[in-house]
């Protein structure tokens, strides 16, 4: 696919229809991410998106994926503008801080600039993938293990029967935004009342029951702000691993409008001067967590 270049790489422009997908947040939007087929990106051979959300043919638009890194990949030093979220599903993911593996959630903030790679001894790397839906300045780096369970972190949550096991990932005060893991046990069942400000629900692993409709491994589901109230009937007949969000589409639905009326996203990190770009240190991977089989699913 033919692309217009820019200043530089990275913001290069694919030429054609816009890339529209699920970009009005006020709309209850299902993917089974399974029966999407991969696009190709028209920057880097090797890296392939699922759309779930996006808005725009730069880069590094607002937009929700699951991206697949070919072993071996390696995308160029560039910037995120307005941060990104991740969660590693399979393979190695890495960059100058670590190695992440399955069952790794990480978020970076504003500014955040990096190259990483998927190392040629490993195989291709899967993510759920979040860029440029970061509106507040000064967020910390947050690197967590979801698959360690044996953190003070983890919580019961309530639930109608069985077993909910909840551990909080981020939430800010100001924007209402959280994110956080659940993890439900075989036969478990619950009455979920939908908070404020909308809400994602990706299931990782198992299977989830909504109102009698069944979401399997990877649907991601999105309900808008106005479902504030609504009652979901959600259960887990054979165990389900869930990444949750809520609280944030209205500030991410205002950068999804900066989108739409043209702002670029630029990735380039020549826009920032040296110490404006944010790079973090080393938080990846542990020596203990390096010794746990690649085999292993997320839990």
């Amino acid at each position: 696919m033919a692309a217009r270049m820019l200043a530089h790489d990275q913001d290069a422009l694919v030429e054609g229809p816009t890339i529209n997908v699920n970009s009005e947040l006020g709309r209850r939007a299902v993917v089974q991410t399974a029966a999407v087929p991969w696009s190709p990106s028209p920057w880097i051979p090797g890296i392939n998106r699922k759309f779930l959300d996006r808005y725009g043919n730069g880069q590094f638009v607002p937009s929700t994926s699951v991206v697949s890194f070919a072993s071996g990949v390696r995308d160029p030093y560039h910037a995120h503008p307005h941060g990104e979220e991740f969660y590693v599903l399979s393979g190695v993911f890495t960059d100058h801080t670590g190695d992440y593996l399955p069952g790794f959630y990480v978020r970076h903030p504003m500014r955040w600039c990096h190259a990483p790679y998927v190392d040629p001894q490993n195989d291709d790397a899967v993510l759920w993938v979040k860029v440029s839906q970061v509106a507040e300045e000064g967020e910390p780096i947050i690197v967590e293990d979801t698959c360690d369970l044996d953190l003070s972190e983890w919580e019961d949550a309530p639930s109608t029967s069985g077993r909910i096991r909840r551990r909080p990932l981020h939430t800010s005060q100001r924007t209402g935004e959280r994110v956080w893991i659940e993890l439900w046990e075989p036969g478990t069942e619950n009455l979920v009342t939908q908070p404020a400000g909308g809400e994602e629900v990706f299931v990782i692993s198992g299977s989830l029951l909504e109102n009698g409709v069944a979401h399997p491994a990877l649907t991601w589901i999105r309900n808008p702000p106005d479902g504030e109230g609504k009652c979901w009937a959600r259960s887990a007949p054979e165990g389900c691993k869930l990444l949750m969000k809520s609280g944030h589409l209205p500030m991410v639905s205002k950068l999804y409008e900066q989108a739409k009326d043209g702002s670029l996203f630029s990735s380039s990190v020549l826009q920032y001067r040296e110490g404006e770009r944010i790079h973090g240190s080393a938080h990846g991977v542990d020596v203990r967590r390096r010794k746990r089989e690649l085999e292993t699913p997320p839990r």
